[in-house]
């Protein structure tokens, strides 16, 4: 309990000064008034099944919700049981998202260089990569599993990021062709897909465990632990190629969202010289 309670408490005391400092340095550029709109479930369910970009983009984050939440829902019983650091299990999880933090503005870097859906590709193949070296941490090594999971944790904060970031374009893209602005429903629907990665996780990863005879608080074979980690380790790597291969050739890249940019900027202008003009 004392575990749960340090990672609330956490959260607790870094949220005002992280919504401070997100709603402090970011502003919001004049728009133009629009009509408020609603849009019916129909509606909706037409733009899921002929989006092509959307339906790549909400199955690249559930697949990342499975992996990450495979990944989260284990951590503690790995760590515990396979690694033999369980005192140190809390701890090593905060500095897996602390570096994953950290590390977002480097992805954010690269995706200017090779692509937002390139880079998320990168860093699951990284991610892929460090969780294979895990295999690796000698058990009881404090420094030995510290730098794994730093490394591991690094590629965490890629896909939030850069999924949220596509998500945009993509809203964009449906903006410039459609003329109606759903950027909320888009983002909705991105939040929805992500949640429900990681309920499937737990709902996949804990039955899978208790059938091979995992106990969570008692003595594990050897045959167990090599099980446990397998699911640990091979679960989210099988979602991750999935990703990729989804995320890979995503149609919008670069130089059409400038393009498309372009035309709502236009679209903008001139909607706001019209609002002044009357």
């Amino acid at each position: 309990m004392s575990r749960v309670a340090a990672m609330g408490w956490f959260i607790i005391l870094a949220m005002p000064p992280a919504v401070l400092i997100a709603v402090s340095c970011v502003s919001e550029r004049p728009q133009p008034k629009r009509p408020a709109t609603k849009i019916p479930l129909g509606q909706t369910l037409r733009i899921i099944v002929t989006n092509k970009p959307l339906q790549k983009l909400v199955s690249a984050d559930l697949l990342a919700g499975l992996a990450t939440g495979a990944t989260g829902s284990l951590f503690i019983f790995f760590v515990s049981h396979v690694i033999g650091l369980g005192h140190l299990a809390s701890a090593l999880l905060l500095l897996y998202f602390i570096t994953g933090c950290v590390a977002a503005p480097i992805w954010i870097k690269i995706s200017y260089r090779v692509g937002k859906h390139r880079a998320l590709a990168i860093a699951t193949m990284c991610r892929m990569v460090f969780a294979i070296m895990i295999l690796f941490a000698p058990t009881g090594n404090m420094l030995a599993a510290a730098i794994l999971f730093a490394l591991f944790g690094s590629t965490y904060a890629a896909a939030p990021f850069l999924l949220r970031s596509i998500i945009a374009d993509v809203a964009d893209h449906d903006e410039a062709q459609s003329g109606v602005q759903r950027t909320g429903l888009y983002y909705s629907l991105l939040t929805l897909t992500n949640k429900i990665g990681h309920a499937l996780a737990v709902g996949i990863t804990y039955p899978l465990i208790e059938w091979i005879g995992f106990e969570a608080t008692g003595m594990n074979s050897k045959e167990t632990l090599n099980a446990f980690t397998a699911i640990f380790i091979g679960f989210p790597i099988i979602c991750e190629i999935v990703l990729i291969a989804a995320i890979w050739n995503f149609p919008i890249d670069a130089a059409s969202q400038a393009q498309t940019r372009m035309i709502l900027e236009q679209r903008r202008q001139a909607a706001l010289s019209e609002g002044t003009a009357d």
